[in-house]
Parts: structure tokens; sequence; C-alpha cells
């Protein structure tokens, strides 16, 4: 995947490439265009601040222009973004633009 936008109560990131980060607070706009776009989106301003902390922490990172690195997943690994977006989703975030999977995927604790 070459980007994912993700948005939360501190703004929004926009991640394009390794090493490579966009941020800012305007989340409605900058949602709109990547959802219409067609990029990956997170939202997960509306979900527990508990349960955005634990994934922000304790999950993996997005593999965005890096390889994924092999299960299991944890705090300093490179996941696919299903897996991200699968914990996301069981969180109750908002996803757009990335398919659920057929198995839930949730980060290794």
């Amino acid at each position: 995947m070459a980007a994912i936008s993700q948005l939360g109560r501190g703004g929004f990131t926009l991640y394009y490439a390794r090493g490579a980060r966009l941020s800012g607070y305007d989340c409605e706009q900058v949602k709109a265009c990547c959802i219409a776009a067609g990029l990956p989106v997170i939202d997960s301003r509306l979900i527990a601040f508990e349960d955005v902390v634990r994934l922000a922490v304790r999950g993996p990172m997005a593999a965005v222009g890096e390889e994924a690195n092999p299960p299991p997943y944890h705090a300093l690994s490179y996941a696919p973004l299903s897996v991200l977006t699968g914990a996301y989703r069981a969180a109750g975030a908002e996803v757009f633009n990335i398919p659920e999977s057929v198995t839930p995927a949730t980060p290794e604790e």
C-alpha cells in the first residue's frame, strides 16, 4: 500500500513513504479527500481513549514503504495493513477503503 491516513484526537497523519509523513489538524477535509482518492483511512476519534493507547503503543506499525515483519506482531514490528485495520475495526474505529479480512487480525499483546 502506498499511503494510509490515520485520524485521531490529535489530528491526522498521512503516511506516504518510508519515513515520510504529513501531519495536521484539518481531519474532515483530509478524511474526505483520502476516501475519495481511494486511500486507506483509519478514524479512531470515536473509540475509547484506552483502546487507542493500547493499539498505538502495543500494536505494530503499518508497513508503508517497509516490508512487513513475520508474525507475531508487536510494538516494534511492521505489520500488513490488514492487521492494523482489523485491530482498529475490532475496537470500533471507522475504516475506509480496506476490505474486512475473513479472520479477525489482532496484534500480539
